[in-house]
């Protein structure tokens, strides 16, 4: 299992920002897209992905990958989440490649 370190580590040389990101206990976001890829790393509490009809959940020490203009939904359980973010736009993929 990757740490934070690790984590950190592998987003910024394929190109990625990060942000740590605390969504509130039972945050369900609406459904949405984003114009750059997004992987998380699960710090602490419960993180649910919807997409494709299905509901994912993320525990703290795992990682989810969304890519650019993929329809989601982001939910919490009454924990809330905590997450490090990572975003990359198009034209930091072409510069990380």
């Amino acid at each position: 299992m990757m740490d934070r370190a690790g984590f950190e580590s592998q987003a910024l040389r394929d190109g990625f920002s990060l942000a740590e990101v605390v969504l509130p206990p039972n945050t369900k976001r609406p459904p949405h897209t984003h114009e750059f890829d997004a992987r998380l790393f699960i710090l602490s509490g419960a993180f649910m992905l919807a997409r494709d009809g299905e509901i994912e959940n993320f525990a703290p020490g795992d990682i989810c990958e969304v890519p650019a203009g993929t329809p989601h939904q982001e939910i919490t359980d009454e924990r809330g989440t905590t997450y490090l973010a990572g975003r990359r736009f198009a034209t930091q993929t072409q510069a990380a490649e």
